[in-house]
């Protein structure tokens, strides 16, 4: 993840929300203060998401990978994570059929081009398909334990 502006602050362990919305906004506060992102970007992905959703069925724990198009509104290419205590619904990506997924991870992408989303998505896949660095991350006891496995993936 080398290049991605990724602190502790961006990473909400055993965090509580209702909604998908909800966790949205609340992992763009983090990077809204340390100016990463502007605070549109929040509608932005709300707005992508309505269209476009990022819900994915990963094992053991489904995930989102929320983001928008950051051309303007993203000041640092940054990576933000919510950890929640207990899953929300998200809509399922690709799914006609208004499928949700139960998501327990979710990854906020804030990138200032489509080619510097594609390749933080290439690395996050490599997570998304081995279970054991899902379950590593998601019981994870800090921020900083995120981080070091996040760094640490090839």
């Amino acid at each position: 993840m080398e290049g991605i502006n990724l602190k502790k602050e961006f990473v909400l362990i055993n965090h509580e929300s209702k909604t998908f919305e909800q966790t949205i906004h609340d992992i763009c506060q983090p990077l809204i203060q340390d100016q990463a992102i502007k605070n549109e970007y929040f509608d932005a992905v709300i707005k992508r998401e309505s269209e476009w959703p990022t819900g994915l069925p990963t094992e053991p724990f489904g995930v989102a990978i929320p983001h928008a198009d950051g051309e303007n509104l993203v000041l640092k290419p940054s990576l933000a994570i919510a950890i929640l205590k207990e899953p929300i619904d998200v809509d399922e990506a690709g799914s006609e059929a208004d499928r949700k997924v139960k998501a327990q991870i979710i990854f906020l992408i804030a990138m200032k081009s489509v080619e510097g989303q594609l390749n933080i998505l290439k690395k996050l896949n490599l997570i998304f398909l081995q279970k054991d660095y899902l379950e590593k991350i998601r019981y994870s006891k800090s921020s900083q334990e995120v981080i070091d496995i996040l760094r640490n993936i090839e």
